[in-house]
């Protein structure tokens, strides 16, 4: 019994003492918090980028540009995103130098250009439709459907078995964007719709 109570005795001892240590030396060296990983964004020239960095001390750049960062290590930066097609995989490279170290992270979002098709043709942009894979919906839920296409049109989407002509409106000041939405009703039922 003396054993028992004494392993009770140490073990707060030892908690209290892991918890004086700050978080940040076990999680990664460079954290980006928005966009998230894989995140599409529809952008036209720049996006901001938000995260926090361990040490705060260190030096970090993103995309070749020098990043100031908060002295607890948090940062806001306002980058350039070239695009290169209507939806573009892009990258933002990390580099963090520290005095011995140089800890790099690769974080890839998708970009929508927010530049507009020509009015010359009515076209939409097939590598621009949002959601661009299956997803599992449930009653309640709402399915927000982005695309590109020429500007000052008009435009809808259908649920195959579900609902017709559901309107697709314009994103104001982003010409050529159109976003609609559904929400998911009782009795709806779809497969690959």
């Amino acid at each position: 019994m003396g054993i028992l109570l004494g392993l009770l005795f140490l073990t707060p001892l030892r908690l209290a003492q892991a918890q004086s240590y700050s978080v940040f030396p076990t999680s990664a060296p460079i954290l980006i918090t928005y966009p998230e990983e894989g995140a599409t964004l529809t952008i036209s020239t720049a996006t901001f980028l938000l995260g926090r960095i361990f040490p705060p001390t260190a030096s970090l750049q993103i995309n070749g540009q020098p990043i100031k960062t908060h002295r607890n290590g948090g940062f806001i930066a306002y980058l350039p995103v070239p695009v290169s097609s209507p939806l573009s995989p892009f990258l933002f490279h990390c580099e963090l130098q520290t005095k011995t170290t140089t800890y790099i992270l690769d974080h890839k979002v998708r970009i929508i250009s927010s530049q507009p098709i020509s009015s010359d043709e009515t076209a939409i942009d097939p590598n621009s439709i949002s959601p661009a894979s299956s997803m599992e919906l449930r009653v309640g839920d709402w399915l927000d459907v982005q695309i590109k296409g020429t500007p000052d049109a008009a435009g809808e989407f259908s649920i195959s078995g579900v609902k017709k002509h559901i309107p697709l409106t314009s994103l104001e000041g982003s010409p050529g964007l159109y976003r609609g939405s559904y929400q998911i009703q009782p009795g709806d039922k779809a497969n690959e719709a």
